[in-house]
């Protein structure tokens, strides 16, 4: 956190940040207020959107990227579980058109049974999800 309030991790002048992401439109102003923090602690910060060199990792495939790695790993199932629901929906339709032969889709709180008795199914809610508040840990 860049007003040094993380329970677990400190950054010390000199230290440096490295932004590997490019800021999504409309988002400017929290980043930037976020960057100014860390530098008026005296750590150094790179950002993708102000380097010359290329930086940018976006964390997500592109949709040729999933479709090979499900042809290359040849998953049973697929599970997407990172993303808003239309791109989870997405990435099941890849894996199926990439020869997995079954997808499970869940939201936060369910749970993936996935081998013995039941599998293949989601149970939904099962498991309580939410915010972490900074008292919960």
């Amino acid at each position: 956190r860049a007003a040094d309030t993380h329970p677990a991790m400190n950054l010390d002048p000199g230290d440096l940040v490295i932004f590997s992401a490019r800021t999504i439109p409309g988002n400017e102003a929290e980043i930037e207020a976020i960057v100014s923090l860390f530098r008026a602690r005296g750590i150094e910060v790179v950002h993708a959107d102000e380097y010359e060199l290329p930086i940018h990792a976006s964390g997500h495939a592109c949709q040729e990227e999933l479709a090979h790695l499900y042809r290359w790993v040849k998953p049973r199932i697929a599970i997407p579980v990172h993303g808003e629901p239309k791109h989870m929906d997405e990435n099941a339709a890849i894996a199926t058109k990439s020869g997995v032969g079954e997808t499970l889709r869940g939201e936060n709180g369910d749970l993936f049974v996935i081998a013995g008795e039941g599998a293949g199914h989601v149970i939904r809610g099962a498991v309580q999800a939410g915010r972490i508040k900074p008292a919960d840990y």
